[in-house]
């Protein structure tokens, strides 16, 4: 047996299921994922990627005679290999922070501080046709690694390693515990097409970076897809299937570690008034303005609260804290930032809310916990409709 061959048409076998699986992975995202920031990131390192493997699996195919043998070919290909490198890891950091909802990466002032390693490898990658500080053929036939081959490593793959560890950090801090799940799957996985690539750096014979890059686009797209299933899609909240999973690890949490934490309902006021007078369609704006008001209201009162809208005209809070008064909070920045947006004049008509709270206990189920709640805001509805 030409264990030569069999090694190569290997090598390129495996090359060719990532490119697939690549493929696979950008037509679905662009089909079922839609135009948002995370899955433009994703589209971005998705070609990116798909360029890492063409370029390596065109040059393997040059280097061992399967295509013609040309050493100035061979330079393009592996510049644009180590080009790609960098690029990819890049748009992975984008997509990383992207699907966290942390879009200042798409602020320009930031990227072009961020991107400054990228344009150093471009540099060097320019100079190196004519001097072959980072690989080259200098004697006109053979590859050869040049004396600074690894810095390309070093200008690639901190974005991986931020990405990574900024993730893990957000996943480690208390006031993130009820995400913390997602945070450490988002926050270790890079690590491994990390590993694979220092392996094929060390061992270039073994043909693992490739694939770690497709497995990781694969498991980051199914990341992406299940986050699209999780969202409500007129207010952008977390949708009544994902509130549910959040409430049942809170109360799960709470039963084995103690942790506290508070469950609100918020029901929007004179609804079906709104609906019957002005329209669904101005009803459905109504529900993006309650939406944005809530989500404003969370981030004004400084505490970790997970939202969505649990169904019809009715949201969730889910506050991880240990205080009665942090609900009060929560409750009055929520008032006040739908108070803001009824003062702008944009609609005939003031929203008002009814809300009801209620800790977590030791032995609660998520019926006996809604229904506590529902109590509590239909008492606080009860004394608004006297009050009309």
């Amino acid at each position: 047996m030409d264990y030569h061959f069999a090694y190569v048409h290997l090598y390129n076998e495996l090359n060719l299921g990532s490119m697939g699986l690549l493929v696979f992975i950008m037509l679905r995202a662009r089909k079922t994922l839609g135009d948002s920031i995370a899955n433009r990131a994703l589209q971005g390192a998705l070609g990116a990627s798909m360029a890492f493997v063409a370029t390596d699996a065109l040059f393997s195919l040059c280097y061992n005679n399967f295509l013609p043998n040309i050493p100035s070919v061979q330079m393009l290909l592996k510049t644009l290999y180590f080009f790609s490198t960098t690029g990819m890891c890049w748009q992975w950091l984008v997509y990383f922070e992207a699907i966290q909802g942390r879009t200042y990466v798409f602020n320009w002032s930031w990227r072009r501080l961020a991107l400054i390693p990228f344009y150093v490898h471009i540099v060097l990658l320019i100079i190196n046709w004519n001097t072959g500080i980072l690989f080259g053929y200098p004697d006109g036939l053979t590859y050869t690694r040049g004396p600074y081959f690894g810095v390309q490593y070093l200008l690639a793959y901190p974005y991986a390693i931020y990405a990574a560890v900024d993730t893990l950090r957000r996943a480690f801090k208390d006031k993130n515990y009820l995400d913390r799940g997602r945070l450490l799957m988002l926050g270790i996985f890079p690590l491994i097409p990390g590993a694979c690539g220092i392996i094929q750096l060390l061992w270039s014979w073994i043909p693992v970076a490739c694939q770690g890059v497709s497995l990781e686009a694969l498991v980051l797209y199914v990341t992406l897809a299940d986050e699209a299933a999780s969202r409500d899609p007129l207010t952008g909240l977390n949708n009544r299937r994902q509130v549910l999973r959040s409430v049942k690890n809170a109360l799960d949490e709470c039963e084995s570690e103690g942790k506290v934490a508070w469950f609100i309902i918020v029901d929007v006021d004179y609804f079906k008034h709104i609906n019957d007078t002005y329209g669904h369609v101005e009803g459905d704006e109504a529900l993006r303005v309650v939406a944005r008001a809530i989500l404003q209201g969370a981030k004004d009162s400084g505490l970790s609260c997970a939202v969505g809208r649990y169904g019809g005209d009715e949201f969730v809070l889910l506050a991880g804290e240990d205080a009665e008064d942090d609900t009060a909070l929560i409750k009055k920045a929520v008032v006040n930032a739908l108070n803001r947006a009824n003062d702008s004049g944009e609609r005939p008509y003031r929203i008002t809310l009814s809300m009801g709270a209620t800790r977590l206990e030791p032995g609660d189920t998520v019926a006996s916990l809604v229904a506590r709640a529902d109590e509590v805001m239909y008492a606080e509805k009860a004394v608004h409709h006297s009050r009309s």
